[in-house]
């Protein structure tokens, strides 16, 4: 053996053995169990290209590493000076102190501040932006070229894409909505599962999706017969009535149509907020009628009316 060649240093690695016309390998980490090739992860330096532990037994090292980093980061951030505070995120690369500004959420609920910094914030969106690139593309270039079904009757109808919703037809079975796309950028599914979807569906802007399916739910019995619940909702069908027609593009407001206009606040930081989560308009009818009493002139008052469109 030429001099230029060191020796391997440490145990002889184990040899695989073939169970049942199988080729498995004894795991390294906790369990000692003999198991698949499969059911381990490659690695290059290795002799046999795969790594010493099971994938399970990695999994449960990597949670415990998280665990740790995690709890050390929370005390950090306990024992932060004021105006100052420590991201929780155990990867993030920023790890001396940062202000209490890139702690702040951009979306309106209460004044606790993220768990992750907005270096980590940043980097998920465009880590997320990258993997969902591809079914976006799909999701777009459909909207694009499919007008909506009921507009498109109207001879002054304009053709904008942002408002198009993929409506599923009922005699096909729906996975999940078509603009989901945490759900199709998965790399078990992708854009050919997407594309697939989309053959179940109908093209409709947001104002005709909405009176669509509550003429689906109505042929299908799913209407709302608690009391209380219609009774809210016909104190703020009332107030869309008064109003009577779209802030925006003035679309009169029909009797039946109520579902398909909304009450949109001026100022999102004014929304009501119950139990540090934000109530829409729409959901006021879940609240005790006492509570909706005094809330609603409230609420109403720092909202315009606008169509599903607009």
């Amino acid at each position: 053996m030429p001099k230029y060649i060191k020796k391997r240093r440490g145990p002889k690695p184990k040899l695989h053995k073939v169970i049942q016309g199988i080729e498995h390998k004894q795991c390294s980490g906790r369990c000692k169990k003999w198991k698949p090739l499969d059911k381990f992860g490659p690695r290059q330096a290795s002799w046999d290209g795969k790594r010493p532990n099971c994938k399970s037994c990695e999994k449960k090292r990597d949670k415990q590493r998280k665990e740790v980093a995690s709890e050390k980061r929370k005390k950090e951030r306990e024992a932060a000076p004021s105006g100052f505070s420590v991201c929780l995120n155990p990867t993030c690369i920023v790890k001396e102190l940062q202000p209490v500004d890139q702690f702040i959420g951009e979306h309106v609920r209460n004044n606790k501040p993220t768990s992750g910094c907005l270096t980590c914030r940043n980097k998920g969106k465009e880590d997320r932006k990258q993997r969902y690139a591809a079914c976006q593309k799909v999701w777009d270039d459909w909207r694009k070229t499919h007008p909506c079904v009921k507009c498109m009757n109207d001879p002054n109808y304009e053709h904008n894409y942002l408002v198009i919703e993929a409506d599923h037809l009922p005699e096909f079975e729906k996975v999940t909505h078509c603009s989901n796309m945490t759900y199709w950028s998965h790399s078990k599914r992708g854009p050919a599962a997407q594309q697939a979807e989309l053959m179940k569906c109908q093209a409709t802007c947001r104002f005709h999706h909405a009176l669509q399916t509550q003429q689906r739910y109505h042929d299908n019995g799913r209407i709302e017969k608690q009391a209380s619940k219609l009774r809210k909702r016909k104190v703020i069908n009332k107030e869309k009535h008064k109003r009577g027609c779209c802030l925006r593009c003035e679309r009169v407001l029909k009797e039946g149509e109520e579902c398909a206009f909304d009450f949109d606040h001026r100022d999102p930081t004014t929304k009501f907020i119950r139990n540090g989560k934000t109530v829409c308009p729409g959901y006021f009818v879940y609240l005790p009628q006492a509570l909706f009493n005094t809330q609603w002139p409230l609420e109403q008052a720092k909202c315009d009316l606008l169509c599903r469109n607009c």
